[in-house]
């Protein structure tokens, strides 16, 4: 609402500013194999008076369900320049906020690099997977030195074995 002010079926109300995302979810899906995933990337909330809240992208999540998405990506601030207070996981609580009113699987980001805060938010149900986005720009082995963090050498070798029967 605060920055989508069109005065056509593509603004006004919820349902209006949804309408193309919608439009497009639709006509990705209708050329995507069944096989493949489709995920949406989200702004859980806004941070901004006049903006969206978590009650609209709650509702606007159960409609990119029901439309065929297969998992939301939640990330938060939108387009707005109020920067939200940052720091390790800041972002994890509306990502379970959204996985606790939806049955898409979610995946929680901001700043999720710590191997063992990364293992953490999944094994306490905050989201099904993790965003490690900075983690692998920074290290791009980081699954790697991520298992060995987390005592975990036994997925080193089935990730090599599988990369290998890829032929990588």
């Amino acid at each position: 609402p605060h920055s989508n002010r069109r005065p056509d079926e593509y603004g006004g109300d919820r349902a209006g500013r949804l309408r193309f995302p919608l439009e497009v979810i639709r006509a990705v899906k209708a050329v995507l194999p069944p096989s493949v995933p489709l995920l949406v990337r989200v702004s859980g909330v806004e941070y901004l008076e006049g903006g969206y809240s978590l009650e609209d992208m709650l509702w606007y999540c159960q409609a990119l369900g029901e439309a065929g998405v297969t998992a939301l990506d939640v990330s938060s601030g939108g387009n707005s320049p109020v920067k939200p207070p940052t720091g390790p996981g800041y972002q994890v609580g509306v990502a379970a906020q959204i996985r606790c009113h939806t049955a898409l699987p979610v995946i929680a980001s901001g700043q999720l690099g710590d191997p063992a805060l990364a293992q953490a938010v999944v094994e306490m149900g905050l989201a099904d997977l993790v965003g490690i986005g900075r983690g692998l720009l920074q290290d791009p082995h980081w699954p790697w030195a991520a298992a060995r963090a987390l005592g975990r050498e036994e997925l080193l070798f089935a990730q090599s074995s599988y990369l290998r029967g890829l032929g990588l």
